[in-house]
């Protein structure tokens, strides 16, 4: 299923652009954590050469004399060394869900979109390596920055196999995964069964994982009544059927489960959720959850 916004070059300028300017008011939770990884300005899970003093120890051979404190070899006649904190780039594994139904809903599709530039665009400016793939069921794919800013990447979405199969989650053990780093996924986590393997592959490894999940009104406020032709987006399969008051009501109630579960299955693997809606504009749809539960802070 091909969405309206995917094929506008136009559009999706503008949303690269809304969501890259949304780097500038919010930042990813990149500074509550201990990184390991090439130089940079976060503190490491090391010692190093930054000028955020750490703690002394005992001089040993070898030891660069620059680091002695010579206050203390004053009082004492002992050689100690200050250690300071490391300093490390962070990585961040971008993860974008590009199954059909990211993308059933314009609206949805759009705010996919600014969520995508959103997160790549935050965390090349905190520093962080980044790494952007995109996955369709058990299809995965790493793309560079170039495709993501060009918007070329939508010529690189993997095709689910087989193309007529039940909704598949996202198996991120098709793609390379960096150890320790910052795992965003961006999914509207719409999948039959158990949370636990998303989101073990995203906290395994000593990866700390995020998820941020779209969703709109046309699928969580749906107010149907009388005879609908409903198309399930990942197979295309049309399916006849009357709506009356309990079939909706069953639908809602079903709907609230699926996301508790996921809300609580996240909490157990320590992975931070927030749903972030397709209606309002992208500063405010944020404000709502993701930045109340720390997925999101103010820059």
């Amino acid at each position: 299923m091909k969405s309206n916004v995917l094929q506008n070059q136009e559009t999706l300028q503008q949303l690269r652009l809304r969501g890259q300017q949304l780097a500038e008011l919010f930042r990813l939770p990149l500074r509550h954590h201990v990184w390991r990884g090439g130089s940079g300005e976060f503190a490491g899970a090391g010692a190093g050469s930054s000028m955020e003093f750490q703690d002394h120890r005992a001089y040993a051979a070898g030891d660069d004399p620059r680091h002695i404190n010579w206050q203390a070899y004053a009082r004492t006649g002992q050689y100690t060394m200050k250690v300071f904190r490391e300093e490390v780039r962070p990585m961040v594994d971008l993860i974008c869900d590009v199954s059909a139904s990211q993308w059933f809903d314009d609206t949805k599709a759009a705010r996919v979109v600014e969520l995508m530039h959103f997160a790549s665009a935050a965390a090349i400016k905190a520093g962080a390596s980044l790494h952007t793939y995109l996955v369709n069921g058990g299809q995965g794919k790493l793309i560079g920055n170039e495709l993501l800013w060009t918007n070329r990447w939508v010529s690189e979405i993997p095709q689910a196999i087989p193309a007529n199969a039940n909704p598949e989650a996202p198996n991120l053990t098709s793609i390379s995964l960096r150890p320790q780093a910052l795992r965003i996924l961006l999914s509207d986590a719409l999948y039959p069964g158990s949370p636990e393997p998303i989101l073990r592959a995203l906290s395994e490894r000593q990866g700390r994982g995020l998820m941020l999940v779209p969703f709109c009104e046309a699928e969580a406020g749906v107010q149907w009544e009388g005879n609908y032709e409903f198309v399930e987006p990942e197979s295309e399969t049309h399916h006849l059927r009357r709506v009356d008051s309990r079939l909706l009501k069953r639908y809602h109630e079903a709907y609230q489960r699926h996301f508790q579960l996921w809300k609580t299955e996240t909490l157990r693997y320590g992975v931070q959720f927030a749903r972030v809606a397709a209606e309002p504009l992208l500063e405010q749809a944020l404000q709502q959850e993701a930045q109340a539960t720390g997925v999101v802070e103010m820059a």
